[in-house]
C-alpha cells in the first residue's frame, strides 16, 4: 500500500457532501487569483462512465449543480457551450470538483496529497453509487428532459459555399486567363509543361461556381422551410396542413409565410429587391437543374459556313479554345452574386420576423447540429461551433495545488 496517497473508496464516495459557503469564498478567492483551478489530483473522464449517469447521481445526491462554472453558465451565453455543469463538493475537508465540459468530464481533488484514484476506479464507483442511491437517482430522472440531435443541412450547406468560394477564388487566382497561341519552341514548351495542370484547375474552378450556384438557391429554401417548421400555426389537423405547406411552391410559402406562420412583425414584401432577385437566381437555377437549353444566353463564337465547311470569322488560340470554354461555362462572379443573392433573403426574412424569433433562428445559421426535445416539435440550437469554443479550456487547468 502507498501510504503517500489517499485512498478514496465507496465509502468516501457516500459522505461527500456540499461545499460549505465559507469553502466556495476561499475556493473563489483562489480561482481569480489563479485564473483557474488549483488541484492536486485530476481525473478526465470520457469513457469510463456515462457523464449523465454521474449528473443523474450528483443530482438524486445534492440536487443542482452548485459550482461557480455552473452559475457563470447562468449569466454568460458564450460559456453555455464549453462549461455544462459543475458541482462543488467537500471531502475530508477539502474541495472535490465535478466539472462537465462537452468533450470530458473533469474530476479534481484540491488536498495537494495524491489520491488513489483511477479514471476506471471512479466510473466503478458511479456505477454503485447509482444501484445503491436508485431512488434518489429515479427521482432525478423526472427532473431532466430527453433530447436528440442531428446534423444541421443549411450550417453544413452555407459552409460547404463558403469553401467552394474560397477554393474558387484561389484557382482563379492561379490560373492564366488566356494565352497567345504557342509559335516559338518556348511558347510549345509552356503548353507542354503547364497545359495539363491549367485544365485541371479550370475544370475545378468550373466545378466549385457551378455548384454553389446549384446550391444557392437550396440553402435558402431550406431556411424558408425551417421558419415553417418551427413557426407554423397550431390547427387541426395542424401535421397535414403543414406538410402541404411545405410543398407549395416557394413563392406561395414566401407570399403566405406571415399567415401561416407566426412570429413576423411584417409580411414578406414580394416586391422587395431581394425576394425579387431570389426569383430570377430561381429562374436561373431551373434552367441549369432542368437542362434547359438557351443558346443565347451562353453564345460564345460566330462563324460562317460554304458546303458544310466551317468558315471561322476570328482566330482564337489552342488554349483559349480549349480552357476559355470551360473557365467561361460557369464564371466565379456568377456563383458569387448567386450567393449573394440567398445570403440577402435570409438576411431579408431575418428582418420580417419578430426581434425574439429572429434571435432564436440566427444562431442555426452557424450551429453543427439542430437539437430537439423528444415530446416537443420545436427546434433550437444548444452549440455553435464547440471546436473554437472549447480551444481554450486547458488555461483552466494548467494549475497544480
Amino acid at each position: 500500500m502507498d501510504l503517500s496517497r489517499l485512498k478514496f473508496e465507496f465509502s468516501d464516495l457516500a459522505g461527500l457532501g456540499l461545499a460549505s459557503v465559507d469553502q466556495q469564498a476561499d475556493f473563489l478567492q483562489g480561482f481569480h487569483a489563479k485564473q483557474g483551478f488549483t488541484y492536486g489530483t485530476r481525473l478526465t473522464i470520457r469513457e469510463q462512465v456515462a457523464p449523465s449517469d454521474v449528473f443523474l447521481y450528483l443530482l438524486g445526491r445534492f440536487g443542482s449543480p452548485n459550482g461557480i462554472l455552473s452559475f457563470a453558465r447562468q449569466k454568460n451565453d458564450a460559456m453555455k457551450s464549453v462549461i455544462l455543469w459543475h458541482y462543488t463538493l467537500s471531502w475530508r475537508g477539502r474541495l472535490m470538483h465535478v466539472v462537465a465540459h462537452p468533450f470530458s468530464l473533469e474530476v479534481l481533488f484540491s488536498c495537494q496529497q495524491p489520491v488513489d484514484l483511477t479514471e476506471e476506479g471512479f466510473g466503478a464507483l458511479i456505477k454503485e453509487g447509482m444501484r445503491r442511491h436508485s431512488r434518489e437517482v429515479a427521482k432525478a430522472r423526472k427532473q431532466v428532459t430527453h433530447w436528440h440531435s442531428f446534423l444541421n443541412p443549411l450550417s453544413h450547406m452555407l459552409d460547404a459555399c463558403d469553401r467552394m468560394l474560397a477554393r474558387a477564388k484561389s484557382l482563379e487566382e492561379s490560373l492564366v486567363k488566356s494565352k497567345a497561341h504557342p509559335v516559338t519552341p518556348e511558347e510549345i514548351r509552356w503548353h507542354e509543361q503547364h497545359y495539363e495542370e491549367h485544365a485541371i484547375s479550370s475544370s475545378e474552378l468550373s466545378g466549385c461556381c457551378l455548384s454553389v450556384r446549384m446550391m444557392a438557391p437550396v440553402l435558402a429554401e431550406m431556411f424558408v422551410n425551417l421558419i415553417i417548421y418551427n413557426q407554423f400555426r397550431n390547427r387541426s389537423p395542424a401535421r397535414q396542413e403543414k406538410d402541404d405547406f411545405t410543398c407549395a411552391s416557394i413563392l406561395v410559402r414566401l407570399e403566405k409565410l406571415h399567415t401561416e406562420c407566426e412570429g413576423f412583425a411584417c409580411p414578406v414584401n414580394m416586391q422587395s429587391a431581394p425576394v425579387k432577385a431570389f426569383t430570377d437566381l430561381m429562374n436561373r437555377r431551373n434552367d441549369l437543374l432542368h437542362g434547359n437549353i438557351r443558346p443565347v444566353a451562353r453564345k460564345e463564337d460566330e462563324f460562317l459556313m460554304y458546303e458544310g465547311i466551317p468558315i471561322i470569322k476570328r482566330f482564337r488560340s489552342i488554349y483559349d479554345r480549349s480552357l476559355g470554354p470551360v473557365l467561361n461555362a460557369f464564371p466565379l462572379a456568377e456563383a458569387e452574386h448567386d450567393y449573394a443573392v440567398a445570403r440577402g433573403l435570409l438576411a431579408y426574412l431575418l428582418q420580417c420576423l419578430e426581434p425574439a424569433v429572429a434571435a432564436e433562428l440566427n444562431p442555426m445559421l452557424e450551429s453543427l447540429d439542430l437539437h430537439q426535445e423528444r415530446n416537443n416539435q420545436k427546434l433550437t440550437t444548444l452549440f455553435t461551433n464547440i471546436f473554437v469554443d472549447s480551444s481554450a479550456l486547458a488555461s483552466l487547468y494548467r494549475n497544480g495545488a
